[in-house]
C-alpha cells in the first residue's frame, strides 16, 4: 500500500534544489514512487493512505540520512584527531579491507564508525597489533589516544 504525504513543503535535492509549496510525496514500500504537486499525486494515488504534512518539510533526498550521519561523524572525528596526530579517513570499502590496507601501512589504531555509534555514541577502536577491539565513548576519544600514544 501506497502512503501519500500531502500539502507539504517538499525540498528535493535534485540538481536544481527544488522546492515544492503544497507539494506531495508518495512512498510505496520502502521507495519514492511520486513527487509533485500535491492534487496532481493524490489523483495517482487514490487509494493510499494519506498523511497531511500542512506546516511541515518534507526532505525526501534524505531518505538515506542515516548513511550520511554515519560518515558526517566519522569526518568530524577524524578533523579533531588530526589536529594532535597523523590519521587517514578513508570509507571506501568494507571493513575488512579497510582493515588491511591500513595493517600493511602500519596504521596502529582503526577507529570505526558504524550504525551502533548512532545509539550508543561509542565507536570500535582496533588494535593492530593485539586485534583487540574495544568500543570507546566519541567524547573520550582523544584522551583515550593520548593514553595509548603518550610516549614520554
Amino acid at each position: 500500500m501506497a502512503i501519500v504525504i500531502h500539502d507539504a513543503t517538499i525540498v528535493t535535492v535534485d540538481d536544481a534544489d527544488t522546492v515544492l509549496h503544497g507539494g506531495a510525496v508518495a512512498v510505496e514500500g520502502s521507495r519514492i514512487a511520486a513527487i509533485g504537486p500535491s492534487a496532481q499525486v493524490l489523483a495517482a494515488y487514490p487509494g493510499a493512505e494519506r498523511i497531511d504534512g500542512s506546516g511541515r518539510a518534507v526532505l525526501p533526498g534524505f531518505a538515506n540520512t542515516h548513511t550520511h550521519l554515519v560518515l558526517t561523524i566519522a569526518r568530524g572525528i577524524y578533523e579533531d584527531l588530526r589536529r594532535y596526530w597523523m590519521v587517514t579517513f578513508d570509507s571506501g570499502s568494507n571493513i575488512g579491507k579497510l582493515y588491511r590496507r591500513q595493517d600493511e601501512i602500519g596504521t596502529p589504531y582503526c577507529v570505526t564508525v558504524d550504525f551502533q555509534s548512532l545509539d550508543d555514541k561509542q565507536v570500535t577502536v582496533r588494535d593492530r597489533d593485539s586485534m583487540q577491539q574495544e568500543r570507546v565513548p566519541i567524547a573520550d576519544l582523544r584522551f583515550w589516544f593520548e593514553d595509548k600514544l603518550n610516549f614520554y
